[in-house]
């Protein structure tokens, strides 16, 4: 009786008191916190666009900003670079390892964070129980010691994610830096070639503007020599002066030229390829051709070199044989060139030279070609051809011959003289005019 008595009084005891478990389990754990997200929260200030901040700021205002990151690059102190091997293979490397160490540091932190709030909630529980059924175990005990455990280790991981982030942000610091200071020395480079640019540029502004001067300079003498020139021209007889030269003055003809010549100098500073043609045809000074096309739109017609020696005579030729005899200087071959440029004034075309060459050229001798001037013939040696015996004597020829000099001697007097007015003097006019 007594041990049934004793066994029933523990089951009333058990079921008025209950378990542990079924107690623990009745009670609801507190919350201690929730898991830590470790989202960075959004800044307070956000950079615009380009576009956006066209549309923001004002002029000045956007000046102001790019004069002062000018003026802070331009500091030589800033400037920060690495080496290519950090920049483009060690700084990426570290980056990645310090971002998933980062990653396995922050699942820790939120395993232990759960964890702790799970200890927090026990512990809690297991103090009510202990005040109820005045439990001495070493439950609670081993509770705070996991408890402990799991803050230190929460302040380790707490402390690593934080020199991980700060490490990430040197690094991303560091890679923003160099790109930064290599637009500095970028951007000093430019800054020095532009000075330079513009040094230069005022060199040539100065050039040009010391050209332009001794072009006035020039011109203005141009026309002093010509009101000179129409003054003694007054005093020369007008039946020596070509008609040209009676209607307009020099002087009005050196203000025209000046005029056309400010033109040409605007045209050809507008379109280089007229610059191109323009130079072609005045740099050809041997092709009397171009000469003429050139000169052919002022009312001056070119003057042809004629020779210096005392003794040269100006004939002019009808046939091949004695053109070769007569060119065969640097003299008649100038002689040649005042020939066919006399012709091109007189309105006489060389086919008619020609066909009045073939009268006396039908008994040359067929097996020696003509040759042009300047050049040398390939035979050693050559034969003149004789003279027909029905054209008049070897006086006849020479006094025709005289009076066609005497007339093309005063024509080109007289050219000579009105295109250019500083020759008219020269001991070598004076002789022409004799």
């Amino acid at each position: 009786m007594g041990g049934r008595s004793r066994i029933g009084s523990e089951t009333r005891t058990r079921t008025r008191n209950g378990s542990i478990s079924s107690i623990a389990s009745s009670y609801r754990v507190p919350q201690y916190g929730s898991t830590p997200r470790f989202r960075p929260p959004e800044p307070k200030w956000k950079g615009l666009t380009m576009d956006a901040a066209k549309w923001t700021f004002t002029s000045s205002e956007l000046q102001g900003l790019v004069s002062q990151s000018i003026r802070q690059s331009a500091e030589s102190s800033s400037i920060r670079l690495l080496h290519p091997t950090v920049l483009n293979n060690e700084l990426p490397a570290e980056i990645s390892h310090l971002q998933a160490e980062r990653t396995d540091l922050t699942t820790r932190y939120k395993v232990l964070t759960r964890k702790r709030n799970a200890l927090l909630g026990n512990l809690s529980s297991q103090s009510e129980l202990r005040e109820e059924s005045h439990d001495t175990s070493g439950t609670s005990t081993r509770t705070v010691e996991e408890l402990g455990t799991a803050c230190a280790t929460l302040d380790t991981l707490a402390e690593d994610l934080l020199s991980n982030a700060e490490q990430i942000a040197q690094l991303t610091s560091l890679r923003e830096i160099h790109s930064y200071s290599a637009l500095a020395m970028a951007l000093r480079k430019l800054n020095g070639s532009f000075v330079k640019q513009v040094a230069d540029n005022q060199k040539l502004r100065d050039r040009i503007n010391a050209l332009e001067a001794e072009k006035e300079e020039a011109w203005k003498q141009a026309e002093s020599v010509a009101n000179d020139f129409d003054a003694l021209a007054e005093q020369v007889p007008e039946d020596v002066l070509p008609e040209s030269a009676k209607s307009v003055p020099l002087s009005r003809r050196v203000s025209r030229r000046k005029s056309r010549y400010g033109a040409e100098t605007q045209l050809r500073s507008s379109s280089s390829t007229r610059n191109q043609r323009f130079s072609a045809s005045s740099g050809n000074a041997a092709s009397l051709s171009a000469r003429s096309t050139y000169y052919g739109e002022s009312s001056v017609p070119p003057v042809p070199p004629i020779p210096r020696a005392r003794g040269a005579r100006l004939g002019i030729v009808t046939n091949h044989s004695s053109m070769r005899d007569d060119l065969s200087t640097h003299e008649n071959s100038a002689m040649y060139h005042a020939q066919q440029e006399l012709y091109d004034m007189l309105g006489i075309s060389t086919s008619r030279a020609r066909r009045h060459r073939s009268f006396s050229g039908g008994r040359d001798s067929p097996s020696v070609p003509p040759t042009p001037p300047g050049e040398e013939s390939d035979s050693a040696v050559f034969v003149r051809p004789k003279r027909p015996s029905s054209l008049p004597g070897s006086a006849s020829l020479n006094d025709m011959y005289d009076s066609a000099s005497a007339d093309v001697r005063l024509l080109l007097l007289a050219g000579l003289s009105f295109t250019d007015p500083s020759h008219s003097n020269t001991p070598f006019c004076r002789r022409w005019a004799s």
